[in-house]
């Protein structure tokens, strides 16, 4: 458990040193927040309010959709930079189990990819508290939607995305099948989601 532990760590601390943590922050952050205060004309309806769990769900099923890119991008990076390194060899005569450090990476890279989830769901809500808004769409604050929203569809996409794009990259080792199999399932998504609009 402690050797799982440092991986973590270990992973916590390489990813918070790596600028493109912070800019898909920022980003997608601000994306979410662009399209609830209307800079993208995303619109749910003119009966329904910007801020009710109907609005951010609507939001959330198609922006994640983009953020399976800095999940691809974390999970490929936990597992692929000691093969393209050519430190793989000195990670695995360690005290620690392979097991122990895969799931320590996988861990690691999975905390980020939430923490992207949650930052766009705290841009939404900033978002929806702007003044300029129109004022007769918004429903009085409660923090249950977003909780819910974030518990029940960005959580557990957000697990399985990680463990299908850490699976293809540990096994193939392969940065460029892992960014196919992204844009298989993003197609995929876009062409579904198309259909129910």
């Amino acid at each position: 458990m402690r050797s799982s532990l440092e991986v973590i760590q270990f992973e916590l601390r390489y990813q918070l040193r790596s600028p493109f943590f912070l800019g898909a922050l920022l980003l997608f952050a601000l994306i979410h927040f662009m399209a609830f205060t209307g800079v993208i004309n995303f619109d749910v309806g003119q009966l329904v309010a910007l801020n009710s769990g109907y609005a951010i769900l609507q939001n959330e099923l198609v922006f994640f959709i983009f953020g399976m890119l800095p999940i691809v991008a974390f999970v490929t990076t936990a597992i692929t930079r000691d093969f393209e390194h050519a430190t793989a060899s000195l990670v695995f005569v360690t005290p620690i189990s392979p097991k122990t450090f895969v799931l320590g990476r996988w861990l690691g890279a999975l905390s980020f990819a939430l923490l992207i989830g949650m930052a766009g769901l705290l841009g939404s809500m900033i978002g929806t508290l702007m003044p300029w808004l129109d004022q007769a769409r918004i429903a009085p604050f409660s923090l249950l939607p977003w909780v819910y929203i974030f518990l029940v569809i960005i959580v557990p996409n957000t697990i399985v995305l990680c463990a299908i794009f850490f699976s293809v990259a540990a096994l193939s080792r392969s940065v460029a099948l892992t960014w196919a199999v992204l844009v298989l399932l993003v197609s995929s998504s876009v062409l579904l989601l198309g259909s129910f609009f």
